[in-house]
Order: C-alpha cells, then sequence, then structure tokens
C-alpha cells in the first residue's frame, strides 16, 4: 500500500477497475485539484483509498536504497521493473527484470509510478519533466516534497490491510507503531475473513454475528 500525496494528478478511468493489483492512500493538502473533492479545511492530510490496476512501475536505482524499496514491493506482491547503470549483488540476486543503462525520459512512456532511489538530482529533474508530458505517480526517496505519494508500514492479513503512514517524516515511527499494531490483530483474523468471504458469495450476511465473531478473536488474543 502507498500513501499517495494528491497534486492536481489526473486519474484516468482506465486505470482503477472491479479487479486490483495495487492499493494507494489518495490524499491532498489544501490545494486545487481537478477531479478530487477531498480537501481539508486546514493544512492537513486527507485520504481516500484507490486501487489501481495493473501499475507499470519502474525502480531508477540499483544501490542499498533501491533494494530496500524492492523489498517492500516484492512483500507485497507488486510487479515492478529496475532501471539503474550499476546493481549492488543483493539486488540482483532478487532476480527482479532490469535494464542497466541510464535514465532516459522515453525510459518511462509506460511508466504509471516511478520511484527514484538513486539519490541523483540529476535523475530527478529528468523525472519531474517527463512528468510535464505524462500522468506519473513520482516518489523521491530523499525529497519528500517532490513525491507525489510515500510507501507505508504495512500489515498484511489476506484481504485485510492496515497501513500506517507518517507523510514521509519518520519511517521508523512508522514502523514502530506497525509493529505496535501487529501485536493486537489475532492470526485468525484472516481464516475469519475468508469464511467471511464464501458466506457473502452465498448472500449470507450477519453484521451482527460477525462482529462478534471479530470482537472475540481480539478478546481471546488479549486473554
Amino acid at each position: 500500500m502507498l500513501l499517495l500525496q494528491e497534486k492536481s494528478f489526473v486519474l484516468n478511468e482506465n486505470a482503477i477497475s472491479h479487479k486490483y493489483d495495487l492499493m494507494v492512500l489518495l490524499c491532498q493538502r489544501s490545494i486545487p485539484a481537478t477531479h478530487q473533492n477531498f480537501k481539508t479545511k486546514d493544512n492537513t492530510m486527507g485520504t481516500l483509498p484507490v486501487l489501481l490496476k495493473d501499475p507499470s512501475i519502474i525502480l531508477v536505482g540499483g544501490g542499498k536504497i533501491a533494494l530496500h524499496k524492492a523489498r517492500i514491493l516484492l512483500k507485497n506482491r507488486i510487479d515492478f521493473s529496475i532501471i539503474a547503470r550499476q546493481v549492488c549483488q543483493e539486488l540482483a540476486e532478487l532476480n527482479i527484470p532490469c535494464r542497466k543503462k541510464l535514465l532516459e525520459k522515453n525510459d518511462l512512456d509506460h511508466a504509471t509510478i516511478v520511484i527514484d532511489a538513486t539519490g541523483n538530482p540529476d535523475v530527478a529533474t529528468l523525472i519531474l519533466k517527463k512528468k510535464e508530458q505524462q500522468n506519473i505517480l513520482f516518489n523521491c526517496v530523499d525529497r519528500p516534497e517532490l513525491c507525489d505519494f510515500y510507501f507505508s508500514s504495512l500489515l498484511n492479513y489476506g484481504s485485510l490491510k492496515i497501513a500506517v503512514s507518517t507523510e514521509g517524516n519518520s519511517p521508523t515511527i512508522g514502523q514502530v507503531v506497525r509493529d505496535e499494531i501487529a501485536e493486537i490483530i489475532p492470526e485468525e483474523i484472516e481464516q475469519l475473513l475468508e469464511e467471511k468471504h464464501r458466506q457473502r458469495q452465498q448472500g449470507v450476511i450477519d453484521a451482527a454475528a460477525t462482529r462478534e465473531q471479530c470482537r472475540k478473536l481480539f478478546h481471546t488474543k488479549r486473554a
């Protein structure tokens, strides 16, 4: 899950579907937007879940920071490719599709999301110029003010996703909060979700019973 900051980015209708591959949290500060209508009254960040179908993701860079981002994407079963002049051994061992070259603007022609893990201001400038020509969601690891979205600390329990974000201010705090939340989530929650999914498909929906079952799991966890 990614935390997406709205900067007048127009979502193509073809990018949104009932069959989803990637969830982002669409949000905006109190700035004008073209198609979204959820800005906050103050200068805080509002969020809205948006699911993108078949995003084309490019990770730029081949060092330790790129390795960290790659592991996050892989953990969440998100497909992506890499563009980098050189790739560290650990990243190479992940067997991710990679083009070993300098980044050029036409490399991004079909990109939906671009993650710059190079720390090179020239690379960031190139991507920003490309953004003027096409809709690209951009994450620059060392320039949060340039980011359209942030990586969140994610808990994954099957169809249950819990994301924690600090808007890029402190990933470490986000990780600590995530881990504290994980301590109170019962492992059986995933099995209960699967059971309720089957019941829903059969047209059986009992909110009161589901609520009671879920609460019982949490009470058992705390006991």
